[in-house]
């Protein structure tokens, strides 16, 4: 479901839980702007951000970039951590799919240290291609891309 400028505080509290649960546990640096809102609202007019929706409730988000060549970004997706590992993930990837029928290839960026999400992407049909140094070069990006089309 698309997100709405009223989304946002709600959205940018579920993010900041879900990468301080991160943060707390594996003691890493967390994503760019994940607990401000002006950056979600940045990314609300640059890219596709939806919500994810469990039971009438938001609990999470994804944000998809259209790149070229029918080629598209997956720039961030979060569950509030109480709704993870129950097979949610798989599903709004399913769905955001099915939202890009022209899609040929998705690509993701996840950092080195984040095993549970590497599992979670390969899981779902997604090829570690390449090994990057992140912007701020704090940490080495693993580059995902599942092609859908051929």
């Amino acid at each position: 479901m698309p997100l709405e400028i009223k989304d946002l505080p709600l959205l940018t509290q579920l993010s900041k839980e879900c990468f301080d649960f991160d943060k707390h546990y594996f003691k890493y640096d967390t994503p760019s702007g994940y607990d401000h809102i002006l950056w979600h609202k940045k990314m609300l007019e640059t890219g596709s951000y939806y919500k994810i929706i469990y039971n009438k409730q938001m609990i999470g988000g994804i944000l998809i970039f259209s790149c070229l060549n029918q080629v598209y970004n997956i720039g961030r997706i979060f569950l509030s951590p109480g709704f993870q590992n129950r097979g949610i993930g798989k599903k709004v990837l399913l769905l955001v799919e099915k939202l890009y029928p022209d899609a040929q290839k998705w690509v993701l960026d996840t950092p080195e240290w984040a095993l549970k999400n590497q599992n979670f992407y390969e899981k779902n049909g997604y090829s570690k291609t390449r090994i990057i140094l992140a912007k701020d070069q704090s940490h080495k990006l693993l580059i995902y891309e599942k092609k859908v089309k051929f």
